[in-house]
């Protein structure tokens, strides 16, 4: 028992307030950098991913510019948000949208 607490002791020190931790480049929430832009600003994107076992579950515009104000505190533009993608595993509906933006 002792070490179960020592371990979520020590995994919950590398999580932040939110309980996500830092964006690892390995995770799947961290962006993909894609390039540069004309005026210096990096161009990434994203994906936000929603499940429900009872319907399909829309992505909101808000989540959208919340997930991209995580990512670029200092501004940024939408430049694409793909139509969002839906399938079923195991019953459970997931909804993808994919955001392309061009940080400031």
């Amino acid at each position: 028992m002792k070490r179960l607490i020592v371990i979520s002791a020590l995994f919950l020190a590398g999580c932040d307030a939110s309980g996500t931790g830092p964006l690892i480049a390995t995770s799947p929430r961290a962006p993909v950098l894609l390039g540069q832009s004309a005026n210096g600003g990096t161009v990434q994107q994203f994906k936000i991913t929603r499940s429900n076992a009872l319907g399909v579950t829309p992505v909101s515009h808000a989540a959208v510019v919340t997930r991209a104000r995580e990512i670029c505190p200092q501004g940024f533009t939408l430049l694409s948000r793909e139509d969002d993608v839906t399938r079923r595993i195991s019953g459970v509906i997931y909804t993808d949208v994919v955001v392309t933006m061009r940080c400031a």
